[in-house]
């Protein structure tokens, strides 16, 4: 007596491909690459409650080709957000396999780097009901839209005047206890400055540049909720 039907098992992938990120959203994994191939517009989606169990046919999302990747993917208010350097896409959970659900094309001039939605210590890529998005353009509120004036417009000419031909350096950490944002600016020699204690408001925020003496900063992290820990080089 057959009791259990095991066959969709045999669709799954037997190995999980190598992924440039990971996220979660309504109990599934989600996993997406920068390699420069057709799965740089595909991100394979888990069973729900199991992350490594991901149908080749319908455990896909796919966007149109355009020879540009996905750099990151985040959640915000039960919408996951799907961003590439310069386009923004949404997707919603329709309760069908993951290949079904709409994909929404939300800008297509504006999208986010690969580091650039700011982590939130202790929550993630999320901070009540809004995310701090840095791109080409600036540096922004996003709330399902990108919101101007950007929060980087009173330094506007200094980010327009960046070298953005190593994007990927970019990295944002947003501070919610201390009211700061840290962005790690393109050469990595310059740690960008933000202090919103007056307010997460355009003319509010002060910023300040923090340079470097030889180092070339790699990374950073937030640490007991409000140290700020840099990890840097010697520039050779």
């Amino acid at each position: 007596e057959l009791l259990e039907d095991a066959s969709h098992l045999l669709d799954l992938y037997s190995e999980i491909p190598a992924v440039v990120g990971i996220t979660q959203y309504r109990g599934r994994m989600f996993y997406y690459t920068l390699e420069p191939n057709d799965a740089q517009n595909t991100i394979l989606v888990s069973y729900p409650g199991e992350p490594e169990a991901l149908h080749q046919i319908t455990g896909l999302i796919t966007l149109q080709g355009d020879n540009f990747p996905i750099t990151i993917v985040q959640e915000l208010r039960d919408t996951l957000y799907i961003f590439k350097n310069l386009k923004t896409f949404a997707v919603n959970d329709n309760g069908d396999v993951p290949s079904s659900w709409n994909v929404i094309t939300l800008d297509q001039g504006l999208g986010s780097a690969l580091h650039g939605i700011g982590y939130v210590v202790s929550t993630g890529g999320t901070s009540i009901d809004y995310m701090v998005v840095a791109n080409y353009s600036g540096i922004f509120i996003f709330t399902g839209t990108f919101q101007f004036p950007e929060l980087s417009w009173k330094i506007a000419d200094f980010w327009s005047s960046l070298e953005f031909g190593d994007f990927l350096n970019i990295e944002v950490y947003v501070d919610s206890i201390l009211k700061r944002i840290y962005v790690i600016c393109p050469d990595q020699q310059i740690l960008l400055f933000g202090d919103y204690q007056h307010g997460m408001e355009y003319m509010k925020l002060r910023w300040c540049p923090w340079t470097t003496d030889g180092m070339r900063i790699n990374s950073m992290a937030l640490t007991n909720f409000n140290e700020l820990v840099i990890a840097a080089s010697i520039i050779p």
